[in-house]
């Protein structure tokens, strides 16, 4: 079980909701794409496939990890036996993801963020990383 500061806790639930998380993830998206073109592969299949749309679906699931913070891994059990039985997602990309939203998050708080605001957000997605790569085999 992760322990999470007071002060963890509030900056990820502060900026989680004070920033456009769709559009913060839309970027992300985009990133992770152009920076790894071969994360591209798996969503190529899918015919109306837009980063805007599942970037929705990225937020809403880290919109459940800032709301469980104590309990993700319980909470993305049916997300990641998707990702690892249906969708066959290789679970690299997940790392490639989360630095693409850190790099986002960098640029949209400027001056905010500081090492140690880098250090919380890392925290924060290597939790997410291990709840949704959980069902791997």
């Amino acid at each position: 079980m992760v322990h999470w500061t007071q002060e963890e806790r509030d900056e990820i639930t502060k900026t989680f909701h004070s920033v456009n998380v769709k559009a913060l993830g839309t970027k992300a998206l985009q990133r992770m794409f152009t920076v790894y073109p071969w994360t591209q592969r798996y969503f190529s299949q899918k015919a109306n496939f837009s980063a805007e749309g599942h970037a929705a679906i990225v937020v809403g699931a880290l919109e459940l990890a800032v709301k469980h913070l104590d309990d993700v891994k319980s909470h993305f059990t049916e997300i990641s036996k998707r990702h690892a039985d249906e969708l066959h997602i290789d679970p690299g990309s997940f790392h490639l993801l989360t630095d693409c939203f850190v790099v986002e998050l960098g640029q949209l708080k400027k001056d905010a963020f500081s090492p140690h605001v880098h250090a919380i957000w890392e925290k924060f997605f290597q939790v997410v990383i291990d709840a949704i790569s959980k069902q791997y085999h």
